[in-house]
């Protein structure tokens, strides 16, 4: 990565970032600040009185995954809870791997009341073993997760998630690296907010 990145800076060319905000891009960076994203979950489910709170995580790039981590760790700490129930599987972000690896978690932490994945469809594999277990969402425990794709409405029951905007990420990257190519100057960093949806796999 750090050779892919030495070679885009030294090619005149505009460089342009989408996705997970980078404050050291080498060029512009246009998306969200996961830190924040999950924050806005941490923030909700310890309003709900939740304690036992897990983090599941899947591959990601290097900067939504420190994005991810550093704000746990940080909305963890900052309430007094402890951020060591983490989880990082090297397996594709799929409903499988939710299901699996949430039958491991519950054998490891049998007094876990609220999880985060960092993926819709991890989280509707999560709820999966969780109606085949017997286990009530969210009365015994409450899934949420990062994401906010079309599953997070039709899955059962629907899915707390913080929702990306990609659709406006995707016109505001569009305008900058128009104005790139035009030398017209711009914004380095355009940070685009995310929003909590709340449904009824947490408590509302």
């Amino acid at each position: 990565v750090e050779g892919c990145t030495q070679l885009l800076a030294n090619v005149d060319v505009p460089i342009l970032e989408i996705g997970a905000l980078n404050p050291n891009s080498i060029g512009m960076s246009v998306g969200v600040d996961y830190g924040k994203a999950i924050n806005k979950i941490i923030t909700h489910l310890a309003n709900a009185s939740l304690k036992n709170i897990a983090l599941l995580c899947t591959p990601a790039n290097n900067t939504m995954f420190r994005q991810v981590l550093s704000g746990w760790n940080t909305s963890m700490l900052a309430l007094n809870r402890s951020p060591h129930r983490v989880v990082t599987t090297h397996l594709p972000s799929t409903i499988t791997t939710g299901v699996n690896t949430f039958r491991d978690m519950m054998i490891t932490w049998d007094d876990l009341d609220a999880l985060i994945c960092t993926s819709d469809e991890m989280a509707c594999g999560c709820m999966l073993a969780c109606h085949s277990a017997g286990i009530k969402i969210p009365n015994t425990v409450s899934i949420a997760s990062l994401g906010g794709g079309a599953l997070s409405m039709v899955c059962s029951p629907s899915l707390t998630t913080v929702e990306f905007p990609w659709s406006e990420i995707g016109i505001r990257a569009g305008k900058a690296l128009l104005d790139l190519l035009n030398d017209v100057p711009g914004e380095k960093f355009i940070e685009i907010p995310s929003t909590l949806k709340v449904r009824a796999s947490t408590p509302h």
